[in-house]
This record gives C-alpha cells, structure tokens and sequence, in this order.
C-alpha cells in the first residue's frame, strides 16, 4: 500500500511472495519497474503494480493473504475507510502489517522540518497524520478485525546505559526487583514504541 519507491514491493517480490503494489501516483510503476529490471534474479512477473486510492482498493473480497503498509497509513485522510477496505480485501486469517510514525508524528521537530525543506511549496494534500494506537485498536474493533499485535521495536541508539547498568541488571536480582532500572527501561521502550516508531499487526 503506497508503494512509493518501490523498495519494499521488491524486498516482498525477493522473498518470493506474489506481490501486488498500490500507489495513488501512476510514475510509481515506472520506477518500480525500473528497480525491479536492475536485478534479473527477481520474476518481474511476482510483482505487479496498481494505480489506486488506499480509500477504495482496487481489488476483490479476501483477494489478498497479508497487506503490508510501510509509512503510508499515516498519509491517509479516513483511517476508518481505508482499515475497511483493508478488511474487505484481506482473506480470513490474513493480517496487515504497519509500521508507522506514532502518536506525536505530526507535531515532531522532523516532521516540521521535512514539510518545510520539501513539501512547502506543494497543494495542501499532503498529510502527516498521527497513528494514535487507542484509535487504531477502537476502529479495528468496530470494522471487525479480531486482532491487534504490538511489535515493539528498539532503535540501537534509543538507550545510553553505562556498563555498569547493563551489568547489575543481568546480575543483581534486587536490582530488578527495586524496579529503577526495569522501569526507566519500559518507560524509554513504551514512549518511543506508542509516539515515535510503532509496528502493529491486525488479523482478520
């Protein structure tokens, strides 16, 4: 879903999944196919490309096995819409897989400074939304997705603990038990995972 550059579409295509990529942008097939010809060791035939709205996807009921969506829920004006389509399109045990910006996307120091250095002089329909997980788990709830699954994921340079921290955490019972730093720990890993990077799975 909004396959942009084209690089997950061919990461998928590599592991040898039938892949069908969407992107609203009709230039996306030429570059995807483009980065598809640069490797003949990949079946261009593995991969396909549609032109196409998130809002309404153009694809059959339970067409799909899984969804991938990689930084593009966020860019979509009616979450509701486009997690019922997702649904609608997903057989039944598939999942749809995110990897999103979170809960305080929009109003990050990153965000403003990416909209201003590129994006300033465009017509006001790019957006960058939030992916609050309350909202994401109440709208999948009510579409009918029996699932959602939280992946956290750490950054390798999210923690800047001394070795002696690491030490007495793997060996100091007491230390764990006192719960400062196995607190400060879940603390650092539930603020980044919910506001800056959040990977979740819904499962039809």
């Amino acid at each position: 879903m909004a396959c942009g550059t084209g690089w997950i579409s061919e990461w998928l295509a590599r592991m040898g999944l039938d892949v069908s990529a969407l992107d609203v942008d009709a230039k996306a097939e030429k570059i995807l196919s483009l980065r598809l010809q640069a490797d003949r060791r990949i079946q261009n035939a593995s991969c396909k490309f549609e032109t196409g709205d998130a809002h309404v996807l153009p694809y059959p009921g339970s067409y799909f096995g899984h969804v991938c969506c990689f930084d593009s829920l966020h860019h979509m004006h009616d979450y509701r819409r486009v997690l019922s389509e997702i649904f609608r399109v997903l057989e039944k045990g598939g999942r749809a897989i995110f990897v999103e910006p979170g809960a305080k996307h929009s109003s990050s120091a990153e965000t403003i400074a990416f909209l201003e250095k590129y994006k300033k002089d465009l017509p006001p329909t790019w957006i960058e939304r939030d992916v609050v997980l309350d909202e994401i788990l109440e709208l999948s709830n009510e579409i009918g997705f029996s699932s959602l699954r939280l992946r956290p994921i750490v950054w390798p340079t999210l923690f800047d603990w001394s070795i002696d921290d690491l030490k007495s955490f793997e060996s100091s019972s007491s230390r764990i038990a006192d719960g400062n730093f196995r607190d400060r720990h879940c603390e650092v890993v539930s603020d980044f995972t919910r506001n800056s990077r959040i990977v979740f799975v819904l499962e039809k």
